[in-house]
């Protein structure tokens, strides 16, 4: 019985040393970070904005958007929940050129920030999506795991469901 209990204890300093260790990393990576990702839709540029843009359809092909509510608009941008299985995220839109580049300001508990979205036409039936984010990530802990499993996880998905959406309508 004894030496169970000290293999459990030596498992219990071991993981408060290894957590610990990933909380102190954290503490050392940057708060703010920029990344950019870019894709190819076969769609026109118009189709592709459309589907960027309209909110309320996230649920239906975003795959972390489980629901979408319309929050009062901020500075003339119009704002919105995301409800995710885990986390609520405001989101408010501004329209830069219309059709053309849109920026979205993220706010969440450990991300804030925003995705601003360059659609060009590379011809009439095909178009080159750049979203760049540029983003703060507060908790230690938080940035130890974005910064280890992926900064760009979130625009890769969105990438891939919005490129699946627009393309297989």
């Amino acid at each position: 019985m004894k030496e169970f209990l000290k293999v459990v204890l030596y498992l219990a300093i071991g993981l408060a040393v290894f957590v610990s260790a990933c909380y102190i990393r954290g503490m050392y990576l940057p708060e703010e970070h920029e990344i950019e990702r870019s894709v190819t839709i076969m769609a026109p540029r118009a189709e592709v904005w459309n589907a960027i843009r309209d909110y309320q359809s996230l649920p239906q092909w975003y795959s972390p958007v489980t629901a979408v509510e319309k929050l009062p608009a901020e500075n003339g941008d119009a704002c919105y929940l995301e409800m995710h299985k885990k986390e609520r995220v405001k989101v408010c839109e501004h329209v830069v050129t219309q059709g053309k580049e849109a920026v979205d300001r993220i706010e969440e508990e450990v991300f804030q920030g925003t995705w601003t979205y360059d659609l060009q036409s590379i011809n009439a039936t095909s178009t080159h999506l750049t979203t760049t984010e540029h983003g703060r990530i507060y908790s230690p802990w938080s940035r130890f795991l974005a910064y280890q499993f992926g900064l760009g996880a979130g625009l890769n998905s969105f990438h891939a469901d919005l490129k699946k959406r627009v393309e297989n309508k």
